[in-house]
């Protein structure tokens, strides 16, 4: 197919002109090539065209957004350096309301309240230097008046009031020379107030033998005033006193040498202990004291091995046949057998072994008839024997170291046995069984306060 050159017209390759205009020119495959060329260079031409508008255009609005933000910033900027915070958080206007109240404050004579103003601003506040002059006119006035009431109430003996009132100026001004000063001075003052009184006061309560009332009141007065050399030497003085006393008092009980007397020995120590805790002669004495004190009898366990039978109860508020009341007392709620002595009596036995262990001297305690059964004939019998080692024999050996027999209005007894070098004792409880009142033996007779001593 050809393709005229003049209309453009496609007709067959067997006609030798274009059937439409009669030419016989027609376009080459070269010319078509180059106007392809040239078609597609144009289109190009035109779309970059387009691009470089629509660059140019984006360039321009990233410009103006730019200017605009920058605008923004600087306003921004400009706002914030107007209201920024100053160095303590304190923004600028509320350091111009703090600057106006101090003065209120301080053309009203309340300098306290102004210092307390004037104080909050800081070295980045336009209004501090104007605060500083203001501060050092509030604290000259503040210190003066501070002062001269303190002194007023020195002079009238209240120090406690005049050093509470230099202790808050203090606080409000800590480098104030005239409001330290003063608290110096007020000071020495009521340090030799509270000495001389504590010593004069110390001195009758010792000329009464009232040692813990001295020393309290010296340990008071130290907390008061702080150390004191004069004090404490005092003070020495009168605990050496004391704990002398204490100690001769202690012993004093202790000599009786019983239960009671002994609980009263260490009760004395500790009470003076109460007052001086560390001191060492109390402690040690305390410790001597514990470590020789009796074990109840009550309180410790049937051996492990050797003759225990029977049941012992424990019953308080007894009350025997002179008058007396005992707790803790022991007495026999089950016997174990009966059986005859030498003699041929019939008795009741119950007993109880302990394993000494080889560590006690003593053994006493009280044997004595309930007061209810005063009138009742029949025979109570305690036996106590003593073994060297576990060779545990009848009552009826040669170990016997304790034996006493009650009956009727019998009074109490005491016994006070010796038990050293050995390894057991064995109480034995015997009631009558010869009077027809065994039913009743049960509650006949008791043994109370046993105790082992070291």
């Amino acid at each position: 197919m050809k393709e005229c050159k003049y209309c453009r017209t496609t007709y067959d390759d067997s006609l030798s002109a274009c059937p439409s205009c009669g030419g016989t020119k027609i376009i080459t495959p070269q010319e078509k090539a180059e106007a392809v060329a040239l078609y597609q260079k144009e289109i190009e031409n035109r779309e970059n065209a387009v691009a470089v508008v629509a660059t140019k255009r984006k360039l321009v609005i990233s410009i103006l957004v730019g200017i605009v933000v920058l605008i923004v910033a600087v306003i921004a900027m400009l706002s914030y350096n107007a209201n920024k915070p100053l160095s303590n958080g304190m923004t600028k206007d509320e350091g111009e309301a703090i600057l106006a109240e101090g003065i209120a404050f301080f053309n009203a004579g309340d300098y306290e309240s102004a210092i307390e103003c004037f104080v909050q601003l800081p070295t980045d506040s336009k209004q501090y230097k104007k605060a500083q002059d203001k501060l050092a006119k509030c604290e000259e006035e503040y210190s003066a008046i501070v002062v001269e009431k303190a002194n007023g109430y020195a002079a009238g003996g209240d120090y406690e009031v005049a050093l509470n009132l230099l202790k808050n100026a203090g606080e409000l001004l800590p480098d104030n020379v005239a409001i330290s000063s003063a608290h110096d001075t007020v000071f020495a003052e009521y340090k030799s107030a509270v000495c001389s009184n504590a010593l004069s006061e110390a001195d009758a309560f010792a000329s009464n033998g009232d040692y813990p009332s001295v020393i309290t009141l010296i340990d008071n007065a130290v907390a008061l005033i702080g150390q004191d050399d004069e004090l404490l030497a005092k003070r020495k003085g009168y605990v050496d006193t004391y704990v002398s006393q204490t100690v001769s008092s202690a012993k004093a009980q202790y000599i009786k040498y019983d239960y009671n007397s002994i609980m009263e020995a260490e009760k004395i120590i500790q009470t003076a202990l109460n007052l001086l805790p560390d001191n060492e002669i109390l402690l040690s004495e305390l410790s001597a004291y514990k470590e020789r004190e009796p074990i109840r009898i009550i309180s410790m366990p049937a051996a492990s091995q050797g003759f225990t039978s029977g049941k012992f109860g424990v019953i308080n508020n007894v009350k025997d046949n002179v008058g007396n009341y005992y707790n803790d007392a022991i007495y026999v709620e089950e016997f174990a057998y009966s059986a005859t002595d030498d003699n041929g009596k019939w008795w009741l036995y119950c007993y109880k072994t302990i394993d000494l262990d080889y560590q006690y001297s003593k053994i006493t305690g009280k044997f004595f008839q309930n007061n209810t059964y005063k009138t009742a004939s029949t025979k109570t019998k305690l036996v106590i024997n003593a073994y060297k080692n576990e060779d545990l024999d009848d009552i009826y050996a040669n170990y016997i170291i304790y034996e006493k027999t009650l009956k009727g209005n019998s009074s109490p007894v005491s016994f006070d046995v010796g038990v050293e070098g050995k390894k057991y004792i064995r109480l034995n409880f015997l009631g009558d069984a010869n009077s027809g009142e065994e039913d009743e033996a049960y509650n006949y007779a008791y043994m109370s306060e046993l105790f082992l001593w070291k």
